[in-house]
This record gives C-alpha cells, sequence and structure tokens, in this order.
C-alpha cells in the first residue's frame, strides 16, 4: 500500500501489549515524516509499566498526538467481530475483563501525566494542551511565558520539536530563576532553543509586576517586590547571557574592583574578564560601536575563556567580508597560551579584523608557552599594552553599572601598571630562551633516557638569516594538535616576508619531521623560492617507518637537507637558544658516538654517499665555500645514483 500525500489517514491498531520504548521511536519517527496519518492505539496490557524507560515511551506517543488507549469491553468485541475466525460464536467475557481494563486505564492516565518519578513539567502540560484545544495550522501565534524556572534538557528538546514541526508558532520565554544553569545538559538546551529564534529573558521588576496583575487573584493590592530583587534580575540575565554566548551590557562596580585589580600577587581570581568595543565602517562610511562584556563560561568544568566567547559571538553574528573592524579589549588577564592561538588563527584567516588588546595583568608571565603565545599575538600586528589609570576609568565609565560615581583607582594603580607594562615589554622584545636542563634532555642524542623522566618532546629553533644579519629567531614546540614543524610554518608565512630579499633558514630540532610535516615544508619552500632552508636532527623519529624515510628523501630531493647534528651544530644551538649565562656547552658523554650512529642510519634511508652530506654541512659552516661546494657537486652528478 502507498501513502497518498493529498489524502488523510485514521489508523487503529488494536496490541496485546503497548509498544516497547524502540517501537515508539520508530512510530514517532514515522508520524513526523506523514503528517497526514492519525493513529489511535488500542492496548489489552500495558508492556513493562513499572520500568521507567517504558512509561517514557508511551509519553512520547501521546506528546506527537498519538491516542493511546485501554482496551475495554467494546474494543475486545470489535477484535473478534472483524479479526478472529470465530464461526459465528459471539463474544464471552471472561472474569474482571472490566475491573482489569479500568486498573489498568487508571495506571496509563498516571503514565501520561507523570514520567516515573519525574513531574510532568509546565511546558509541556502548556504544549499538549495548546497542541489539543488552540492550535491551527491557518494562524499565527505570538506565545509569551512566563516562567519560575527555566526550562529543563529534556523540555527544552520538546519545545524545540514543536517548534520545528509548527512555524506558525513564535515564543518568548521569561524566567525568574534558570535551572542547573551549571549542567551542560541545560546550558546546552537553553543554546539549541535560542537558535530556533525563541527570545529568551530574565524577568525584571517590570515583568514580576506585569505578572501581578494579570496572572495574581491580588484582590486589588498593587505589586511590592522582594529585596534585591533588581540586583538578583542582573545575576540572572547575566548567567544567561554567557549561556547563550550573548554579550553582558555592563559589569557591577564590585565585580570590576576586584577582578579588574592590577595587583601583583591577584589570588581568587580565576575568572577572566573581556571588555570590548567594536568599531568597523562600512563602504568606507563609520558605523556605531558595539560594547559589551563577556566572561569565562564552564563545559563540564572546563572553563571556556572569555576571548573564545567573544570570538565566536563575533564570528557568528558581526563578522562580514566586505567591512573592516576595529577591535578592541579591556581584559583583566592576558590571554593564555591556547587562546593565544585560537587568536592568532582567527586574526590569520580574517585579514579585515585589527586587534588591540589592554590587559590588567599577565597571566603566568614566567611560563615558556603564556610568553611565546604573546610573542605571536605581537608578531601578527597585535597591539598589546598594559592598562593604565586612564583605561580603568574608561572602562568604569563605559563598561559599569556605576550609578554615575565617579571613578576612585585603588592603590598602587600607577605602580603596578608600571611594573605590568615591565614585564609585557620583556616579553615582547626578548625572546624567551630554554634551561639548560630543557636542552640537555630534549636535544640530547642518547638513544633511550632513564625512566623517572617523561618522553622527550620535539622542540624546533630556527634563525632566519639575510645575508648580513639574522633577521628572526625562535622556537616552537609540539602541541597536541600542531606539531611543532606546522607552527614554524605558520610563524614563517605570517612574516610576509620581502619577495625580492633571499633568505636562509636553520632549523635545529629534537626529532626529525614526519612525513606530513615533510610534505608541508617542502610546499613552503616551493611557495616561497627566495628561501633556503637546512634541517639538523637529534634523532630520526620513527625511522623505521617507510613514509617518514621518504619523506626525508623527499626533503633531500627539493634540496632541503636534513643533517645529524653535531658537536658544533650543539654548540650553536646552546648558544642562541638556551639560556646559558654564559657557559659554554658541555658535551655529554659518547656524543660524538651517538652522532656517527644515527649519521649512518640517516645515510642508509637517504641512500646517499658521504661526499653529499660533507658538501651540505661545509657550506653551512663556512658560507665561502658555496662556490667551491657547487663546482664539486658538478663532479658527482651521479652520485645519488644507484650502481649498477
Amino acid at each position: 500500500m502507498m501513502l497518498s500525500p493529498g489524502e488523510k489517514y485514521r489508523v487503529t491498531w488494536y496490541i496485546s501489549w503497548s509498544p516497547c520504548f524502540a517501537c515508539v521511536d520508530e512510530v514517532v519517527k514515522f508520524l513526523r515524516e506523514h503528517t497526514n496519518v492519525e493513529l489511535i492505539i488500542f492496548a489489552a496490557r500495558l508492556y513493562h509499566s513499572d520500568i521507567l524507560q517504558y512509561r517514557h515511551g508511551l509519553r512520547k506517543l501521546h506528546d506527537a498526538g498519538v491516542h493511546v488507549a485501554i482496551m475495554s469491553y467494546y474494543e475486545f468485541k470489535h477484535c473478534l467481530n472483524n479479526f478472529v475466525f470465530h464461526q459465528g460464536r459471539s463474544f464471552c467475557p471472561w472474569n474482571d475483563l472490566n475491573k482489569n481494563s479500568k486498573n489498568l486505564s487508571n495506571t496509563l492516565e498516571d503514565i501520561l501525566r507523570f514520567c516515573g518519578t519525574e513531574p510532568y513539567h509546565a511546558e509541556l502540560c502548556f504544549l499538549n494542551w495548546f497542541r489539543a484545544e488552540k492550535l491551527s495550522p491557518y494562524e499565527h501565534y505570538d506565545v509569551t511565558w512566563f516562567l519560575s524556572w527555566s526550562p529543563c534538557s529534556t523540555c527544552a528538546e520538546e519545545i524545540a520539536i514543536f517548534l520545528s514541526n509548527h512555524k506558525n508558532v513564535r515564543l518568548s520565554i521569561f524566567v525568574s530563576r534558570i535551572y542547573y544553569f551549571w549542567k551542560p545538559a541545560f546550558r546546552q538546551g537553553l543554546q539549541e532553543l535560542d537558535h530556533l529564534g525563541v527570545q529568551l529573558d530574565a524577568m525584571s521588576f517590570d515583568e514580576f509586576k506585569y505578572c501581578w496583575e494579570n496572572f495574581v487573584d491580588n484582590q486589588g493590592m498593587p505589586f511590592r517586590c522582594w529585596k534585591k530583587v533588581h540586583r538578583n534580575y542582573k545575576f540572572v540575565l547575566r548567567k544567561l547571557n554567557e549561556i547563550l554566548s550573548y554579550p553582558m551590557e555592563g559589569l557591577d562596580p564590585e565585580t570590576f574592583f576586584f577582578e579588574f585589580q592590577n595587583l601583583l600577587y591577584a589570588y581568587g581570581r580565576k575568572s577572566s574578564y573581556l571588555c570590548f568595543q567594536v568599531e568597523r565602517e562600512q563602504h568606507s562610511s563609520p558605523v556605531p560601536s558595539d560594547w559589551g562584556v563577556f566572561e569565562n563560561q564552564f563545559c563540564g568544568t572546563e572553563p571556556y575563556h572569555a576571548e573564545l566567547c567573544f570570538l565566536n559571538w563575533f564570528r557568528a553574528e558581526k563578522l562580514s567580508p566586505y567591512e573592516h573592524y576595529d577591535v578592541t579589549w579591556f581584559l583583566s588577564w592576558s590571554p593564555c597560551s591556547t587562546c593565544a592561538e585560537e587568536i592568532a588563527i582567527f586574526l590569520s584567516n580574517h585579514k579585515n579584523v585589527r586587534l588591540s588588546i589592554f590587559v590588567s595583568r599577565i597571566y603566568y608571565f614566567w611560563k615558556p608557552a603564556f610568553r611565546q603565545g604573546l610573542q605571536e599575538l605581537d608578531h601578527l600586528g597585535v597591539q598589546l599594552d598594559a592598562m593604565s589609570f586612564d583605561d580603568f576609568k574608561y572602562c568604569w565609565e563605559n563598561f559599569v553599572d556605576n550609578q554615575g560615581m565617579p571613578f576612585r583607582c585603588w592603590k598602587k594603580v600607577h605602580r603596578n601598571y608600571k611594573f605590568v607594562l615591565r614585564k609585557l615589554n620583556e616579553i615582547l622584545r626578548n625572546m624567551n630562551l630554554l634551561s639548560e636542563k630543557t636542552f640537555n634532555y630534549h636535544f640530547g642524542n642518547q638513544l633511550r633516557v632513564k625512566k623517572p623522566q617523561g618522553r622527550r618532546r620535539t622542540y624546533l629553533c630556527y634563525k632566519l638569516k639575510l645575508p648580513n644579519e639574522t633577521f628572526d629567531k625562535g622556537y616552537f614546540i609540539n602541541k597536541k594538535k600542531n606539531h611543532a614543524e606546522i607552527r614554524f610554518i605558520n610563524k614563517i608565512r605570517s612574516l610576509n616576508l620581502d619577495q625580492t630579499k633571499s633568505y636562509k633558514i636553520t632549523c635545529y630540532i629534537t626529532w626529525s619531521p614526519c612525513s606530513y610535516c615533510a610534505g608541508k615544508l617542502v610546499a613552503l619552500v616551493k611557495s616561497c623560492p627566495h628561501l633556503s632552508l637546512q634541517i639538523f636532527t637529534s634523532r630520526l623519529y620513527y625511522h623505521w617507518l617507510w613514509k617518514n624515510q621518504a619523506g626525508l628523501r623527499y626533503l633531500w630531493k627539493i634540496n632541503i637537507p636534513v643533517l645529524v647534528m653535531k658537536e658544533p651544530d650543539f654548540a650553536d644551538c646552546w648558544d642562541n637558544f638556551v639560556n646559558h649565562q654564559s657557559r659554554r656547552f658541555k658535551p655529554w658523554e659518547k656524543l660524538t658516538q651517538y652522532s656517527n650512529s644515527t649519521e649512518r642510519r640517516l645515510l642508509r634511508i637517504l641512500r646517499i654517499n658521504r661526499t653529499d652530506l660533507f658538501l651540505a654541512q661545509s657550506s653551512e659552516q663556512d658560507p665561502g665555500l658555496n662556490d667551491l661546494v657547487d663546482a664539486i657537486k658538478r663532479l658527482f652528478l651521479d652520485a645519488h645514483r644507484p650502481r649498477d
């Protein structure tokens, strides 16, 4: 039988057991796909009515518009007459048929009203009543709810389904309190409603007064609000905006003074706050600014920092490729290393955004990864500065609900500003150096290390040179989703090097590049013909895997020599990238022996002779030998070809 979309169907089931929860899902899915089908179910018995999951299934059928009932005497008789080969015999009811049917009907009624021990929430009561009594496909509805608690995750899902199936209904929800606002499932439910266009807001004094006058038997008494109604409203609104990733309109004075004080030791300040101003030009004409405040969010136990909240909101709500933006942030804490990386990626992908960041305090300024994050932002052209008295005053006047009070700063604001500024300039001016312990452990070319120490990570130190000067240098560490080589490539591309000049890059790396990174390094050199790249490695990375071997051969084929670090190379890396405090490099035991062993292994992988290796190393140690090297190479044109 084929269903026709132009006809309406009424289907009646007589079933010995009520449907299980798996069958319920299939039935509901079918009915959603075929809105012209009306289903009625008469069940002789209830299947596992004591199990919560099965009770949920029956209620789900009911919410989907299915009429679910228990078979009575008349339904059994109808079944006998129409579906049983009765040979003319009439239906004879068994003992207690009516009594059992009545008991089962009461049980079913309880199930449809309550789901186990969970109450049937007011939102679902409304939806069932509205669907049954009021809803018409030919009219448009504006529905407004005033709720004592925001919808739970289950109710939010049911509301979302209802609104998806009834495009002619527009819903606005005002909540007095937010239900379990710290639990991810409840937050996600509110976010889903927001994405569907539901207006979500906190109840203010005016909404409470409106409810009192319209929904309360007040006997003519005027509305008298309780204490702290305005303060609590701001808290609920701030939490709601935080959940929906919307900026807050402003901070209360206590929060501002506590969170933005530029103290040298800021104990107990685990949240980060971001006050922002976005100025943009559209068709060369200025457009009014956007203002607001973001606060840390929490996904489970993990914080979602204010910087990422802003980027997600800005990307979704404001960003256009046809406008130019000047974005200013005032931050209680400088960005962490993860946020700095996300900001860098965002700015690299959106060249029409210019960012300025003013920080009250520097977050973990003594940790290399956090310092490197700020350096990366500085290289991308982000203006980084410490918040001065004028900046704090500006924030007070524009982002704080100050109720007309003038700004009064805390003690030592000027002294602390100078400290933060000095630390920030120190980070941006000086490249962070490796400690002696880090260098010796991670660059050590021993085959194995003793057990108490962890796995040796990938460090990549680089020098970018012009013919007569060092243009840039630094180092990168592997991160969870980005190898050190990829971070190095992103850095070089971000420098926008002058195409008319020739640059030479020397890299010292603890592990040779994997096959993926080898391909990316080749792509970098091919896209920048004015670059020459040479790599010195301390150890070979999974050298027994054929794909990594192929990657090393590919690098050599494209004239990117990969060489094994010898004592002079370790010494050069020590002098340029280690905080050695004027101490000379002291080679560890068997350094030369380990280097020679690694070199023999590399030669077997590359299938080249020692003459090529010597020529590559000589040209690096004495640039004046380049002409001689080229002449000698012409004498060994067949050096890479295996003998017949």
